[in-house]
């Protein structure tokens, strides 16, 4: 019983780690919401949307949904970078 009354959610709503966490959630909820829009899918908007990850859905559909120009570009750039070392 001393569990249950020592429990106290106000300790927990104000976490920094919980705070972090948010943040983390929001950012790249943001990014994969605006770039599934941008690209006229619902299905991966509603899912982002809805469901809670702590952005391992957002970060999976960005890396899913990058064009091939930008993998290219990608490429070139580390190619680019190592030739000059």
């Amino acid at each position: 019983m001393e569990l249950v009354n020592s429990f106290d959610a106000s300790n927990i709503i104000n976490s920094p780690l919980l705070m972090l966490i948010i943040l983390w959630e929001l950012i790249w909820k943001g990014f994969g919401l605006w770039r599934a829009g941008r690209k006229n899918e619902p299905w991966w908007f509603f899912a982002i949307f809805i469901l809670n990850t702590i952005g391992i859905l957002p970060i999976v559909y960005l890396i899913i949904s990058r064009d091939k120009k930008e993998k290219i570009e990608r490429i070139v750039s580390k190619k680019k970078t190592s030739k000059k070392k």
